[in-house]
Order: C-alpha cells, then sequence, then structure tokens
C-alpha cells in the first residue's frame, strides 16, 4: 500500500478496481487505442513502436518485478526482442484462458 494512502482508502480503491475490472471490454479498449492511432495518423511503424513502449513500461512496473523474476529477465534486458518474446507468452496465456472458458475472441 502506498505511504499516503490509509487502510480505508486503499479498500475502497481495491472495490474499485475489482469494479472495474469485472466490467472491462478488451475488444472496446482496443478499438478506441486503435481510433486514436489511426486519427493521429500513425502508420504502422510507429503503432509498432508506441505499442512495445507500453508493453516495456507496463512489464517495469513494480507489481510486474515477481512476473520478470519468475521467467528469469532482469528487467534491465528488456529490450526489443525480449519484450516481443514475453508479449508472445502472454498472448498465448491469455487465448489459452480464453479457450478453457470457451469465450469467443477475435485475436
Amino acid at each position: 500500500m502506498p505511504k499516503n494512502v490509509n487502510y480505508y482508502q486503499n479498500k475502497k480503491i481495491n472495490e474499485q478496481l475489482k469494479k472495474n475490472r469485472a466490467n472491462v471490454d478488451i475488444d472496446a479498449i482496443e478499438l478506441k487505442i486503435r481510433e486514436m492511432l489511426i486519427l493521429n495518423g500513425f502508420n504502422t511503424s510507429e503503432i509498432a513502436a508506441v505499442l512495445f513502449t507500453v508493453m516495456r513500461n507496463v512489464l517495469l512496473y513494480e507489481r510486474n518485478r515477481e512476473f520478470l523474476d519468475k521467467v528469469g529477465i532482469n528487467p534491465r534486458q528488456l529490450n526489443t526482442e525480449v519484450v516481443v518474446e514475453i508479449q508472445k507468452l502472454l498472448i498465448k496465456e491469455y487465448l489459452n484462458g480464453l479457450n478453457e472458458t470457451g469465450t469467443a475472441t477475435k485475436a
């Protein structure tokens, strides 16, 4: 828990995050991101760079340290090849989860 957040605030934040997570529509989020990138005239190389940078920065979040440790990756090793391989791993894991639940996917 962050030092500037008390127990009650943290509890409320976690409750709201759980509600938000329950209502996540990945397709809608993807569509908004795609529209934003297209609206700003990004070409495919620029889009690839943005998505790579987002993934790299997310992997560097403190809460993902355990995941990186689990797969034996030092955060300083997050070059293009490593990030792309991690994305492949996570996408396969996500799709396997969808297949197990019988939920359709557009991926």
